[in-house]
């Protein structure tokens, strides 16, 4: 774990001073909260932006247009009891956003919130994370196609890792011209029917 900035108090106390009329009350509330929900709660400052933490990030706390935002950077894994998470935007992997736009907003969710945060710490005290997210892996027809033709090939890459299978799509796929992605194709086709993975070839012997 990074070590926490010791200026980062008075940077947050500089930066919701100077936020909007509407914002500010709301941002400091929330601060408040924060703290309130668990004493071991840390300020730190990273992004130029105030961030919360106990035994790693626990949340963020960032003004908006038309909103403030408390963002909980494991709460993929806080179940989202009260439906407060906002579902319009992406906010990440395993992030998830609650957005308060009144004040009266925040009090009458103050004990729900509250309960997100201290699972948070919980989260962070148990040393739990997030499953590592991997996109779904999308083969490119023309490269299905040549595995099908070639049962050594196939076999050799149906059995790579993830990571491994993805170094082969993204160098295939990142050819701009089509006598270059064949090229490729036919070097890759012969790498894979010799059980060579895409960056053992960089490798001295």
């Amino acid at each position: 774990m990074t070590e926490i900035d010791t200026n980062a108090s008075a940077k947050i106390d500089e930066y919701y001073n100077s936020t909007e009329d509407w914002a500010r009350p709301i941002c400091k509330d929330l601060r408040q909260l924060i703290h309130a929900a668990d004493s071991r709660i840390q300020e730190d400052w990273k992004w130029r932006a105030p961030v919360y933490c106990f035994k790693g990030m626990l949340c963020w706390v960032v003004p908006f247009k038309a909103h403030v935002g408390i963002n909980f950077f494991k709460g993929s894994l806080v179940e989202d009891t009260y439906n407060l998470f906002d579902k319009t935007g992406k906010e990440g992997k395993h992030n998830r956003i609650v957005k308060i736009t009144t004040g009266q907003q925040l009090i009458t969710n103050n004990k729900a919130i509250t309960k997100y945060l201290k699972k948070a710490v919980e989260l962070n005290e148990d040393g739990i994370k997030p499953a590592l997210f991997r996109p779904e892996l999308i083969v490119p027809e023309f490269l299905a196609n040549a595995l099908s033709k070639q049962a050594k090939a196939q076999n050799f890459f149906d059995g790579l890792a993830y990571s491994h299978k993805q170094e082969y799509i993204q160098w295939l796929t990142g050819a701009k011209r089509e006598s270059t992605r064949k090229a490729r194709l036919e070097k890759a086709l012969d790498m894979l029917n010799n059980d060579v993975k895409m960056h053992d070839q960089y490798r001295k012997r």
